[in-house]
């Protein structure tokens, strides 16, 4: 009923159901003229059990990059601290990708260090399809985040 940590995903946001309930003209105005994008990310966790018919599933997620990082001097962040995944294997340092379950479908995506983020999912009736979404194996994540400890130890 809820897709679990691990896999990747594309989301999209709906920004006239978010204010619809507020009652705010001003605010459903503004929500009707956004174009909402698509964007691939990372379930990072769940942030709340999935009990089955819940309105809401909360993760932390993490956004997919389509470059390596732009270096922001300030926050310490250098062009270095992603992880490519496979099928891309470009890094600066060598830095081995990632590899999900299957052949990735984009050749230029990276995990970013610290992109993470709290996301509410709307349920769905059934369940959410995953037979053709891909997913890192537990010895894969564990790699991911060995790779982020090293990262971290630089800002």
């Amino acid at each position: 009923f809820s897709s679990e940590p691990g896999w990747y995903a594309v989301i999209r946001m709906d920004p006239v159901t978010m204010v619809k309930h507020l009652d705010d003209p001003q605010a459903l105005y503004a929500a009707e003229a956004m174009q909402p994008k698509s964007y691939l990310v990372y379930l990072e966790d769940e942030l709340v059990f999935p009990f089955p018919n819940k309105p809401w599933y909360r993760y932390r997620i993490s956004v997919i990059g389509q470059s390596l990082r732009d270096p922001d001097e300030e926050k310490g962040f250098t062009a270095d601290m992603c992880v490519p995944i496979y099928p891309n294997n470009a890094h600066p340092d060598g830095r081995a990708p990632v590899c999900p379950d299957k052949t990735f479908p984009y050749e230029n995506c990276y995990h970013w260090i610290q992109t993470d983020m709290p996301i509410r999912v709307r349920a769905r009736e059934g369940h959410f399809d995953q037979r053709d979404a891909f997913e890192l194996s537990l010895p894969e994540q564990h790699r991911l985040n060995n790779c982020w400890n090293d990262d971290y130890d630089r800002l």
